[in-house]
């Protein structure tokens, strides 16, 4: 079996990669970043893969079903329908926490990534040297302006942190029918991606 990974924002492919090869060592994994180009890149991906979206990523695949429903499975983990607090759908960041968070990244990239990450509760982030400035300003604007349906979400396996600070687990359950809160988890992805015991 071989898993397909559509990474969160501003994370390096190591990051998810790591991560992976930990918790499964005898799988094949290729990581997708969450760029423009992040469909097409799941184009070339089999459909007997494993599909595993992660937070921005978990909600790149809700805006596009059709390409969830090519694979023969589809986890997601930190999935949301909208990240923006005024929406009460189940995330916590308000618009002028993204909106200065895309000004920041304009004037020190780093110092951006280390407070969101520092914000997200990360563990050992590495610094995505791949992505762009407008890969990651493209991610972003995807959070500050999109939404998706209600009904997106609708019987995915999902999983999310009890303790995440930037999503409301609570919110998440009304709208996910199989989403599992994972206890004492936060939006990192090692406790998510190993309760939902993926390689099973």
């Amino acid at each position: 079996m071989k898993m397909v990974w559509l990474n969160g924002w501003g994370l390096s492919s190591r990051y998810a990669e790591r991560i992976a090869r930990e918790l499964y060592p005898n799988t094949s994994h290729t990581v997708i970043l969450p760029t423009p180009t992040w469909t097409e890149q799941l184009a070339r991906q089999g459909a007997d893969c494993f599909l595993i979206g992660y937070s921005l990523g978990a909600f790149l695949l809700l805006s596009r079903p059709e390409l969830m429903a090519r694979f023969r499975r589809t986890a997601l983990l930190a999935p949301f329908q909208d990240f923006r607090a005024e929406a009460g759908r189940g995330g916590r960041i308000r618009k002028a926490q993204l909106a200065y968070l895309l000004r920041w990244l304009g004037l020190n990239r780093m110092e951006a990534l280390s407070d969101f990450w520092a914000r997200s509760e990360l563990k050992d982030p590495e610094s995505p040297d791949e992505l762009t400035a407008s890969d990651l300003e493209w991610g972003i604007q995807r959070l500050l302006k999109s939404s998706v349906s209600e009904a997106a979400g609708d019987g995915i396996e999902s999983y999310a942190g009890e303790r995440d600070a930037l999503l409301d687990a609570v919110e998440l359950k009304k709208r996910f029918m199989n989403l599992r809160v994972v206890a004492r988890a936060g939006h990192d992805l090692l406790p998510l991606a190993r309760a939902a015991k993926l390689g099973e």
